[in-house]
């Protein structure tokens, strides 16, 4: 339970935050990510922030667990890619967007042209895999389908990126998912086809999340961090994997 507001100082400010504002100890980074950030940001993050930290804590999961842990006061920063629009007082910074893609078999994609049209995706004769609907990925997956008018049912459903990939891998189906994914298990790259999903596109913001009493300053520091690792070190990975995942959106 958070402690009360002690007099003359601003309500969300806890005896914490003081502490974490003034020279007397190096804070606590306790973060949270969603999976498709556990290979490609959090080693970095930790890299940048070790330094200045008395400790460092990381931890993986759904953006619903991470924000219920945010909660709990069980981590401090939450990284996900969904805005919780509906939960009053959070914190919100934007720190990156990434395009949807879609992600064929290479061997199977191989003979085809580099688009393809959603009637040929239905007719493909490889079936749709589904992310776990109670998940991120699942849940804007479902809502870009319906909003396009698309009904295209999926007898296998996964929570795992990495399972997903392997999937794709073993030729058993294509998905919709997020280029990260391709970072996060870049052993699956080589069997693996990344191509822009027919129109319209499809995009995920990924924020950054604490709590109202959360330190300020530590807020903007690990955006900062944030950022400067999207910035400097993704996005060049990202254009190795498609140069027109960076380009500007029509």
């Amino acid at each position: 339970m958070a402690a009360p507001a002690m007099a003359g100082l601003k309500p969300a400010l806890t005896i914490k935050g003081i502490i974490r504002e003034g020279a007397f100890l190096r804070p606590e980074f306790r973060v949270g990510t969603i999976e498709s950030l556990a290979k490609c940001f959090l080693p970095s993050f930790i890299a940048n922030v070790r330094q200045e930290a008395s400790r460092v804590l990381a931890v993986t999961g759904t953006s619903q667990t991470l924000i219920s842990a945010l909660q709990h006061r069980e981590i401090d920063f939450a990284f996900v890619s969904d805005l919780f629009s509906e939960m009053q007082g959070l914190t919100r910074l934007k720190v990156f967007e990434e395009r949807s893609v879609l992600l064929m078999p290479a061997k199977f994609a191989a003979g085809h042209s580099k688009k393809w049209t959603w009637d040929e995706i239905q007719l493909c004769g490889l079936p749709y895999l589904q992310y776990f609907r109670d998940g991120g990925a699942g849940r804007l997956n479902d809502t870009y389908l319906s909003l396009l008018h698309l009904d295209i049912p999926a007898r296998i459903e996964v929570d795992s990126t990495s399972t997903m990939l392997s999937l794709v891998a073993n030729g058993i189906g294509w998905t919709i998912t997020r280029a990260l994914a391709i970072l996060q298990n870049p052993e699956k790259a080589k069997d693996v086809i990344v191509l822009p999903l027919p129109a319209p596109e499809l995009s995920r913001p990924l924020y950054l999340v604490a709590r109202p009493d959360e330190s300020q300053r530590l807020i903007s520091r690990v955006g900062e961090v944030s950022r400067e690792i999207f910035n400097n070190e993704i996005t060049p990975e990202l254009k190795k994997i498609a140069a027109w995942l960076l380009k500007p959106r029509n």
